[in-house]
């Protein structure tokens, strides 16, 4: 089975919007990024962890189809935290 592979992104805090995200792997070795910018009032829900992200692919990953690993967290800046 072919692997998707994905690594959340370090949050980004400037001006008034704070930007997270992730990158992925294909199965072909290519490599794209999905960012979301929000408010920056709404960093304290901005989590440390992968799962918003993972809904985020999970349907590509199922239509492949392919196994999705999920590779740890990442911390956010102090400023966010």
């Amino acid at each position: 089975m072919t692997k998707i592979h994905m690594w959340p992104e370090e949050a980004i805090v400037k001006e008034d919007l704070i930007t997270t995200g992730f990158t992925y792997e294909e199965a072909d070795g290519e490599y794209k990024s999905a960012w979301y910018r929000l408010p920056s009032e709404f960093a304290p829900a901005v989590t440390h962890w992968c799962d918003p992200f993972v809904l985020a692919i999970l349907f590509k990953a199922m239509s492949t189809p392919s196994d999705l690993i999920v590779h740890g967290r990442c911390p956010l800046r102090s400023s966010i935290t």
